[in-house]
């Protein structure tokens, strides 16, 4: 009597397996993209990028270093001044247009090294679309930055049409506001990666 149980639900699962093959999406990586100067000095000499589509989501990928001049400078613009308050570096990956609805990135996707990181995602310009079109990460604690070290910022994004967006890497300067929202005072774009590829 048991066996006979057992044969009817193991067939019933090998039937509906055969009738609905399970999908499956391999991960495709996109080409490096890399940079090797700065033209300013507190940001990171050098670094690079990469994509990883995943079928519903695609992850950007930036590792990149700093020299001992620039954590030099990041210690001192991290120290409080009258007039600037406390400046912060910060790794921002952005779609290239606001209104963009390809992709959007998601609440609680983002990975960081980076010592002491305060991580979000907007939806810009204000009053947004609905679609997170920034994923960014300040790291509050630039006494801890380590010159030759190797920092990355991954950040993952629901992908909504794959009909193509650009994403861009900047390094940035912020400081808090009294609503303790970072705000940039400088940039420098780095690269950009198209999606698909």
């Amino acid at each position: 009597m048991l066996r006979k149980k057992l044969v009817l639900p193991i067939s019933t699962l090998v039937l509906g397996l055969a009738l609905f093959p399970q999908q499956t999406f391999a991960a495709d990586w996109s080409k490096s993209k890399s940079w090797s100067e700065s033209n300013y000095s507190a940001f990171p000499y050098e670094g690079n990028t990469s994509l990883k589509d995943t079928g519903d989501t695609v992850e950007t990928h930036v590792r990149f270093t700093f020299d001992k001049k620039a954590i030099r400078e990041l210690k001192s613009l991290g120290q409080y001044s009258q007039d600037d308050g406390v400046t912060y570096y910060t790794m921002d990956i952005s779609v290239n247009d606001d209104n963009d609805e390809t992709v959007s990135a998601l609440d609680g996707g983002i990975y960081t090294d980076l010592p002491d990181p305060y991580m979000e995602v907007e939806d810009d310009p204000m009053g947004g679309n609905g679609y997170n079109d920034e994923a960014e990460v300040v790291c509050q604690d630039p006494d801890s930055l380590e010159a030759e070290t190797d920092y990355r910022v991954e950040a993952t994004w629901d992908v909504h049409d794959r009909g193509g967006t650009t994403f861009q890497f900047h390094s940035q300067l912020s400081t808090k506001d009294y609503s303790f929202e970072y705000n940039t005072i400088r940039y420098e774009f780095h690269v950009k990666q198209k999606f698909p590829w």
